[in-house]
């Protein structure tokens, strides 16, 4: 009895080493393991030929919140994003305006659900047809603006002979003043002349 009592006692703690080596074996590992990439939208290396206005980014673990996304072109030039959400295990991009056709490179840092920093980086091409605001149609009317200057010069045409008109009438009527003050002073110069001679007249006649 006292042996098997002290083999039992020792076969005790092998047993729950044992147990516990079982369970952490038997954990998901994705409890210890860092969250990576899974896929993108669009995806690594490929050609986009519609209009680009959102980028996603989803991973295969959990992830925390206060993402950072830098989109650059293929020149350097950096492209703000307008709002980055973060619903984990995935990351939306909302870019302030579609991206115009060339090659963009987008690089993440994420802080993943065991508290590990994770970054990286895809690169695609955009090839969409630009967006173009349609033309507003012009429509030419020539002959009304002939019809228009036609008048118009038929409105000066009237106009300069009216006014000429008005001057010859005006100049007419100085000149039948200027007559008819000069036929005045004629008269009343032989109204005097008579009077002077009746005068002279009468005073012989009284003699």
């Amino acid at each position: 009895m006292g042996r098997r009592g002290s083999v039992n006692m020792l076969a005790r703690p092998k047993m729950m080493i044992l147990a516990i080596i079982v369970l952490l074996v038997g954990l998901p590992q994705t409890v210890f393991a860092h969250s990576h990439i899974e896929s993108t939208v669009p995806t690594d290396g490929d050609t986009v030929e519609e209009v680009v206005e959102t980028i996603e980014l989803s991973f295969d673990g959990g992830i925390e919140q206060g993402a950072t996304i830098q989109i650059t072109t293929e020149s350097g030039e950096e492209i703000e994003p307008a709002d980055v959400q973060v619903n984990s295990p995935n990351i939306e991009v909302e870019l302030a305006e579609p991206l115009a056709s060339g090659v963009y490179t987008v690089a993440y840092q994420i802080i993943s659900a065991d508290t590990h920093p994770v970054e990286g980086d895809f690169t695609f091409t955009v090839e969409a047809e630009e967006v173009t605001e349609p033309e507003e149609d012009v429509t030419e009317e020539p002959e009304v603006v002939e019809e228009d200057d036609a008048n118009n010069d038929e409105t000066t045409e009237e106009e300069s002979v009216g006014s000429e008109e008005t001057e010859t009438s005006t100049s007419d009527e100085q000149q039948t003043t200027e007559e008819g003050s000069a036929l005045i002073w004629i008269i009343g110069g032989i109204l005097i002349v008579v009077l002077i001679v009746a005068g002279v007249v009468m005073a012989r006649r009284k003699k």
